[in-house]
């Protein structure tokens, strides 16, 4: 993923093309039209663009429909806007750059950015792009996300690389036209909230269901499955019996002696969860 920066600067396009029409169906905020403003969010000076009307549906998230067919006349640095949208209440514009942003990238791929119209600084904001598919249903095979503090309007985030044109073309392009779905989503305070990890749970879930487990452990006689990869990250004695030339690394099974199943049991829990199980987990309390 390449992502770039645009700041203010004079324009650069070859030309504000006229002829490719870009529908965008807003589904949060509200939306009103502004002057034309070229790729890097400043007022153009050359003509406005034709825009088709926007439709309010709902929040966060807006439609921009391309009517792909007519790219091919575009070249590199060519720009298709879209209306200026209201979005947290903040304005906004996506521009998309149907054949690339630079001719470093010669044309094989589609670049698409966020910009900030409105005069305002330090927004933290979520900017999230991805595709219809063929069957009109979001693919987010090819989800892009990125989070950034816009300091001041004109400033522009996204990416010059986002998606080869080949690779849009053989799975997103439908009777001519491609619909991207944009995400913009204004963060209220510079500290973003980073839910609890709940990956030990996830681990632990896979390792009770017996999913993806690629080892046995026979304790007394008992067989208790696990993943090797995961004794692997949390035991060097584990990595190296389980992924080194010891026999036991091309065994599907290995015998233990001198252990409780509950007591093997409790261990895998911690390294799963890096923390001890309740005593009734296992409905035995480890041996002393």
């Amino acid at each position: 993923m390449v992502m770039g920066y645009i700041h203010r600067s004079p324009p650069t396009l070859k030309r504000q093309n006229e002829r490719i029409p870009s529908q965008v169906t807003t589904l949060g905020g509200s939306a009103t039209s502004g002057g034309s403003r070229d790729g890097h969010g400043n007022q153009s000076t050359t003509g406005g663009r034709r825009h088709h009307d926007t439709k309010m549906l709902g929040s966060g998230f807006l439609e921009f429909k391309l009517d792909y067919s007519e790219t091919t006349n575009l070249t590199i640095g060519d720009v298709v806007s879209s209306e200026v949208i209201s979005a947290g209440d903040y304005l906004w514009r996506i521009c998309c750059y149907p054949r690339g942003k630079t001719e470093t990238d010669k044309g094989e791929y589609v670049s698409i950015f966020l910009h900030l119209i409105s005069d305002s600084k330090d927004i933290k904001t979520i900017f999230q792009v991805f595709c219809l598919g063929k069957d009109a249903e979001p693919s987010f095979s090819n989800e892009k996300r990125l989070v950034h503090v816009f300091s001041y309007a004109g400033k522009g985030i996204g990416w010059t690389q986002f998606m080869k044109r080949s690779i849009l073309e053989a799975n997103y392009v439908i009777n001519g036209q491609l619909t991207l779905v944009c995400g913009i989503i204004v963060v209220g305070d510079n500290n973003i909230a980073v839910p609890s990890s709940e990956i030990g749970y996830d681990l632990v879930f896979l390792l009770k269901d017996k999913v993806g487990t690629d080892v046995s452990f026979i304790v007394k006689d008992e067989t208790i499955p696990a993943h090797r990869v995961v004794l692997a990250a949390r035991s060097p004695v584990f990595k190296a019996q389980l992924f080194a030339s010891m026999t036991d690394a091309t065994s599907s099974s290995i015998l233990l002696e001198d252990i409780e199943p509950v007591t093997f049991k409790a261990m895998l829990w911690f390294m799963y969860m890096n923390e001890l199980p309740e005593d009734d987990v296992f409905g035995d309390s480890p041996a002393e």
